[in-house]
């Protein structure tokens, strides 16, 4: 019985490696690029209405009373929006992306 599903299990893996080459080749087949393929003027204009990072920290570091702090650009599905993650000193801040209005914050 063992071997039977090991055959099985080799013949899939067989048909699924061929069928994936066959649609690799295809002349339909279609690569989505990477960021990495982007030139500079697409990413420019995905990050068009947003607060620059360097806003982001002024903000938050206003909301955190300090200077020293670290800022990231993310999907927050709670809020449902691109946000900025401002944080420094343990305590950090949640700013909508777009126009820099407060979402949420977490102090120590």
């Amino acid at each position: 019985m063992t071997d039977f599903l090991r055959t099985r299990d080799l013949l899939a893996l067989a048909v699924a490696s061929l069928a994936t080459l066959a649609l690799a080749r295809s002349p339909d087949s279609e690569i989505v690029p990477t960021t990495d393929t982007l030139d500079g003027s697409s990413q420019a204009s995905a990050l068009a209405g947003l607060l620059d990072r360097r806003a982001a920290a002024v903000e938050g570091s206003w909301w955190l009373d300090t200077t020293g702090v670290a800022t990231r650009l993310s999907f927050a599905a709670e809020h449902h929006r691109l946000v900025w993650w401002v944080e420094g000193r343990g305590d950090s801040v949640v700013l909508d992306a777009e126009t820099g209005e407060l979402l949420a914050f977490g102090f120590e």
